[in-house]
Order: structure tokens, then sequence, then C-alpha cells
């Protein structure tokens, strides 16, 4: 029986935890012994992933060392596991970086295959310099960098991106082989993830927010890169338009909440402002929303849009990367650029929306993740090319 070895390290459970899950079971359900690794956390544990099949088992290991001899011995014992045909990496390479893991990988071993969610960074952001034509000179991390993505190349059998934007970045900048990426779109449970009156009222008593008000909200880890600085902006602009109709509710947990926190009160807006905590069912809040937003500054294909579109809630997010593989402006959505400016003036404009208006984008914005972003398919998909069997896309 062919052995399928899933490396997951996470700090909260999210869409792509539930994803990883499923692509797990999935390719237990096709006859593949599969151990699921989770790398200093137990939360596949605490969802009773373990128990989904007979032949899916997840297995705890601690965090590697950060000494560089030490963390390589761990990352070849754990790569030189006896029968691991294919070795997984579940989540955001390019963020979440072992450049020792690719070493261990490089010496000969499984197939190894990554699933690359977020962005990759602009090679060029960081421009080096020489002196004498080629002695590299005030830009030791770009090469170094360089050096270490050459490894990954190198180590890695197969790429799985969530967007296209994702796979042309890594085949122009970062030296794939166009043959060795295939785009595999998030996808989400459409059954779960619905229009539901009852959740809508239920999310609006737990806020403590009126039925007839207009809310604006988000679904997000508090993280810099997320910039809900420029959120927080923006919602202050529609509340300067209406002072008395619109709150702010942001639903999630992280390092930057008491930065937030204190820009919304220095802004004057905190009383409009709900801070809701992380949420273990996202599917009872995005019905309280009349409108999502998003304003990331780096994603792959975010979970949570194509969650909030799901339950017809009408998505206004800044352009960046993939999105415009799931928005169109106009259509399913709103697009605007990186500026609160165009967000405050974008959500000024929803809030006038006529029902019909507003009704229309809502149906069709879940008319099209369940046409293209249904999770059944993405993750059938997902298994294909961790098997080898489907043709780079």
């Amino acid at each position: 029986m062919q052995t399928i070895d899933i490396i997951a390290e996470t700090s909260a459970w999210g869409g792509t935890e539930v994803n990883t899950a499923a692509v797990a079971h999935a390719l237990a359900e096709r006859g593949r012994q599969v151990r699921l690794i989770q790398l200093g956390h137990e939360l596949y544990d605490q969802h009773d992933v373990g128990t989904l099949h007979p032949a899916l088992t997840t297995v705890r290991v601690p965090l590697p060392p950060r000494a560089a001899m030490a963390q390589l011995r761990f990352w070849h014992r754990l790569v030189s596991a006896p029968r691991t045909d294919t070795l997984v990496l579940a989540k955001c390479v390019f963020d979440v970086r072992w450049p020792l893991l690719d070493l261990a990988m490089s010496r000969g071993g499984p197939r190894f295959v990554h699933i690359e969610q977020s962005f990759p960074p602009d090679l060029h952001a960081v421009k080096p310099r020489k002196r004498l034509g080629f002695i590299p000179a005030g830009g030791p991390w770009y090469w170094r960098h360089r050096g270490a993505l050459a490894l990954h190349r190198a180590a890695s059998d197969h790429v799985i991106a969530v967007s296209h934007a994702i796979r042309e970045r890594l085949v122009t900048d970062y030296g794939y082989e166009v043959d060795a990426v295939t785009v595999v779109h998030n996808g989400i449970d459409t059954t779960r993830f619905r229009p539901d009156r009852e959740a809508r009222a239920r999310a609006r008593r737990r806020w403590r927010i009126p039925e007839g008000a207009f809310v604006v909200g988000t679904v997000s880890r508090l993280a810099p890169i997320k910039r809900l600085d420029r959120l927080l902006a923006a919602f202050r602009l529609l509340l300067e338009r209406d002072p008395e109709h619109c709150y702010l509710v942001i639903v999630g947990d992280g390092p930057a909440e008491a930065a937030l926190r204190s820009e919304a009160e220095r802004s004057g807006i905190g009383a409009r402002c709900v801070w809701a905590g992380g949420s273990a069912s996202p599917w009872e809040d995005y019905p309280g929303f009349d409108c999502f937003a998003m304003t990331s500054e780096r994603e792959g294909l975010p979970h949570t849009l194509l969650e909030a579109m799901s339950c017809e809630c009408l998505p206004v997010a800044m352009l960046i990367q993939g999105l415009a593989e799931v928005l169109s402006d106009g259509s399913t959505g709103r697009l605007v650029g990186q500026d609160p400016a165009a967000l405050g003036a974008a959500l000024q404009e929803i809030r006038a929306y006529d029902p019909a208006r507003r009704r229309e984008i809502e149906t069709r914005a879940r008319r099209h993740v369940l046409l293209h972003f249904e999770a059944h398919r993405q993750i059938e998909s997902s298994c294909d090319a961790i098997l080898g069997d489907g043709p780079a896309a």
C-alpha cells in the first residue's frame, strides 16, 4: 500500500486546515496509508481527524530544533521514515520556511509535493549590489535567499498552487518548470456555508446590533499582513456619511489586536466596532454581515472570501494577486485599489444599493462559488496532483 506523509504546521484552525484534513481523508479513501504529521501542535487531534478513516493516522512531533545540524538530523529522520512514498508539505512554503528540510530531501527520498497557499514574495523587492562587477555587497540576504530558493526548487517534485497568480510567479520569477506546478483552487463546503436567516438573527443578537443596521464584517487572523488598519480607515469614512446605522464586526484574533483596538479608539470609531474574537463556526458569523471586506496585502486565494460569497454576503476586496480569479467587479462583488479612500467609497456605494441590485450580486456570487469552488472537486484534484495522476493546469 502506498504511504503518504503530510506535514502540517499551523497555529490556528481555519479553511486550510479543514481542506488538509479532507485531502488526507480522501487519500485514505483511495486506498493509501496516510500519516498526518502535526508539527508542534495537536489541532488535528483536537478535531478528531485521526478517526475519519482506519488508514488515516495523526502523529504529533515537536518543532525542529534551531541548531542547524540538529535540525538537519531531525528532518532526515522524519523524511527517511520506512515505506514513505510521498511527502506533502501542506501550507505556505514561502512564508513558513524550512530550508534544511529541502536539504534533507535533496539527498534523495520520497516524492516531495508542497501546497502553496500564499502569494510568494517579490524577489526583486531587494536588489543586490556588486563591487568590481561580481562580488556581492550590501545584499547578503538576497543571495542567501536565492540560494535557498534554488535548493527548494531542486528538492521539490511538484507544487500545487491555489491560484494561477501563484503559478505565474513561481514560473516567471522563481524558475519553476511549467509542468512542475499544478493549479488547484481552494474550495469550501457550500452546504455548510450558505445563506441562513436564523443565523443572521443569532449573530446580530450576539453582537448586540440592531437587525436594520448596516454591518461591514471580516473574518481574519489579526496580523499585520492582513492590513486591517486600512479597513478601519475605510469604515471611518463610511461612518462620516452615516454615523447612526453602520457597524464594523471583526471576527478573529491575533498579535495585532491590541494595536487595532487602539487605532479604532484614536480614530473615534471604537463605539461602532465589535471585536468578536476567534470563531470555531464562522458559518454562523457571515450571515450577520451585509458586506464582507478584505484588505490583505498578500494572499493566494483566501477561503474566507469564498465562504462569504457562499453565504451570499456581498464581498468587497482590495485588488491583489489571485482575487481577480474569484471576484468580478460589479458582477460578483467589488474590487478596488489598495487605498482606504477607494474602499470607503465602495462601502458607501454598497450601502446605497437598492435591495434588488444587492440581491442580484449576492445570488450571483454564491452561484459562482457553487460552480467553481466547491470543496469536493478541489479535494479530488488535489489528490490527483499529490499522486501524480493529473495534468498540470
